[in-house]
């Protein structure tokens, strides 16, 4: 990784992130939800739970150095434990995201089904 890449990845800040992930989620036609304050909301819910069709993903924003809490650490294992057990790991995703991870994640949300991917941009 560059060192312009590095020094841009720390600079990125969780609302940074979460409002990228916000506009591929509307481009590749995503129901979003994000709590925006989390004051009385279940503990360690992730950020964002993104759905569309048969397709759920739910992303815990982080910047390169946020540490995830416990709660958040239940959530995402209890989400990825549902999906090891009904087979759904193609469909359904449940991550922390890092600036460095937001390529990937960014793609996968603004991609449209049926549509060849140099098509979404």
């Amino acid at each position: 990784m560059s060192e312009l890449r590095e020094r841009l990845d720390r600079a990125t800040t969780e609302r940074q992130m979460y409002a990228e992930l916000a506009r591929a989620a509307h481009i590749g036609g995503f129901l979003l939800y994000h709590t925006h304050d989390s004051r009385h909301s279940a503990a360690g819910f992730p950020d964002i739970l993104a759905l569309r069709g048969g397709e759920l993903l739910a992303y815990e924003c982080k910047t390169e150095r946020g540490a995830v809490r416990p709660a958040q650490r239940e959530w995402l294992a209890a989400l990825n434990e549902f999906v090891a057990c009904h087979g759904l790991e193609e469909y359904c995703e449940a991550r922390v995201v890092r600036p460095a991870d937001m390529a990937a994640c960014l793609a996968r949300l603004a991609s449209r089904p049926g549509l060849p991917a140099e098509a979404v941009v």
